[in-house]
């Protein structure tokens, strides 16, 4: 059976040189699998829509419920960044990393999550973003000088039953 299996990676640098390093499986939500579906079978009427509809943004937040398969969005949204996409042709992987600089995301970061474009508006932000995946882990608690990287990473390739 063929299965889609993602895994997110945060550092936090500090501004005195230290890191905290924190690595999780992440949950694909159901609207993700939707999504996944949507992009790969049906044609897209649209560029507009292939745009607004590219999972090219990362979101965190400081929500803590578990995720749950249902959920669209994070619970309690943060900051957004734009995405870097990596992917070698001929494999089974990709990555899209995102980095909150100084003065951005500052807070007890505890959720993130791959997201898109929702609704008519030009910018990601609370209310104008749907979630692909989430995952909830320990607070990180990025100050005003800190750096936070997030990565995620998605592998395609065959489940073990």
């Amino acid at each position: 059976m063929i299965g889609v299996k993602g895994s997110f990676t945060g550092v936090l640098r500090r501004a005195d040189g230290t890191e905290e390093v924190v690595e999780k499986d992440n949950l694909v939500l159901s609207a993700g699998y939707d999504h996944l579906f949507n992009r790969l079978f049906q044609p897209q009427g649209s560029e507009a829509y292939n745009n607004n509809k590219a999972l090219q943004y990362i979101a965190v937040g400081t929500g803590t419920n578990a995720p749950a398969a249902e959920q669209t969005k994070l619970t309690a949204f943060l900051a957004v960044a734009g995405a870097q996409y990596f992917h070698t042709a001929g494999t089974k992987e990709c990555k899209l990393v995102a980095t909150f600089g100084t003065g951005q995301a500052i807070g007890a970061i505890t959720e993130a999550a791959v997201c898109y474009r929702s609704g008519g508006a030009s910018g990601v932000d609370k209310d104008n973003h749907a979630a692909f995946d989430r995952v909830v882990f320990p607070a990180i608690n990025k100050g005003a000088e800190d750096v936070y990287t997030c990565t995620f990473k998605f592998v395609f390739g065959e489940l073990k039953e």
